[in-house]
């Protein structure tokens, strides 16, 4: 499994790839031979390097010239890190996939005083470049600092790969290969209760957006509990209809013209330009059930900004 990050620890622009990797081989069957030796990181530093540099010329993001000045420089700005396979213990492995994926920016390291205009957003460690274990931004770097990070729309961070990926696993749904535990867990007779926790998600994140509690009685304030779901829409026009309430949703119209009658202007058109960072910083992050690792490199990154702007 492969996850695709763009931060570093301070928001700098550090594009890299959380490995989660099983140490060794899987046979047809299902067995799984385990692999003794640990690889060199340099070994695996010059093949991630190989293999990146390759497919930027063939997409013809660089030339050829470019690599070889990137190939000529002390430190050419790739990176690995391999480290201890992870024990297969109860917590351990969520909180590999928790940091595998890790949101951008946390914002339990995030300080500001109201009254500075400043936000200052620290690390458990200093940073090499910056020298320093924390960043002062003014509202708008910060705001575009983290906005580099945004990705596109139905763009994939998480990629499985081997014995995971989504070709295998139907691979062996079809030909009987998954084992009696399959069917079981994913058939009509599943008995295993829904977590409290779960059932109630849905009040929360309606809480979290509208700040309004769908299980708090209006009128004497105390908690509802759910007696039944309707989906017929005559019977819910109906009910509507006797409570008071509107039974059509309302329909969508343009917002309305601005007070002083000028039209509105139209929207602004984007560019996207190349931006090349010269020496990302290595981060070391976890991996795997075999090893854990970290693969980071030069790979270009665009900057959307308006064109009138700086």
């Amino acid at each position: 499994m492969a996850c695709v990050q763009s931060a570093g620890s301070l928001l700098d622009w550090h594009p890299h790839v959380h490995l989660l990797i099983s140490w060794g081989l899987f046979r047809q069957d299902g067995s799984f031979i385990s692999a003794t030796p640990t690889p060199d990181p340099e070994t695996v530093a010059r093949l991630f390097r190989h293999r990146v540099l390759r497919m930027l010329l063939e997409e013809g993001a660089i030339e050829e010239t470019v690599i070889q000045n990137l190939l000529a420089w002390p430190h050419t700005g790739f990176g690995t890190h391999v480290s201890r396979a992870i024990p297969a213990d109860a917590t351990t492995p969520g909180i590999v996939a928790r940091y595998m994926t890790r949101p951008p920016i946390t914002p339990e390291r995030m300080l500001g005083e109201a009254d500075k205009d400043q936000i200052i957003y620290r690390s458990d460690a200093v940073h090499p470049r910056h020298q320093a274990n924390f960043r002062v931004f003014d509202p708008l770097d910060f705001l575009a600092e983290v906005s580099a990070h945004i990705r596109d729309p139905h763009e994939k961070t998480t990629l499985f790969y081997g014995w995971y990926s989504n070709r295998t696993r139907g691979y062996r749904k079809q030909h009987g290969l998954l084992g009696d535990a399959a069917p079981t867990l994913l058939g009509p007779q599943r008995r295993d209760p829904v977590p409290l926790e779960a059932r109630r998600s849905w009040a929360r994140l309606i809480r979290q957006v509208y700040e309004v509690d769908p299980l708090l009685c209006p009128r004497c304030g105390g908690t509802m509990k759910i007696l039944a779901v309707i989906e017929r829409p005559a019977i819910i026009r109906q009910i509507f209809a006797h409570l008071g309430l509107p039974a059509v949703a309302p329909s969508l119209r343009a917002p309305p013209d601005p007070p002083d009658g000028s039209a509105a202007d139209p929207p602004r058109e984007w560019s996207y330009e190349p931006f090349f960072d010269d020496l990302p910083v290595p981060d070391p992050c976890l991996g795997s059930r075999g090893q854990r690792a970290s693969l980071s490199g030069p790979v270009s990154r665009s900057l959307r900004c308006p064109p009138n702007s700086a």
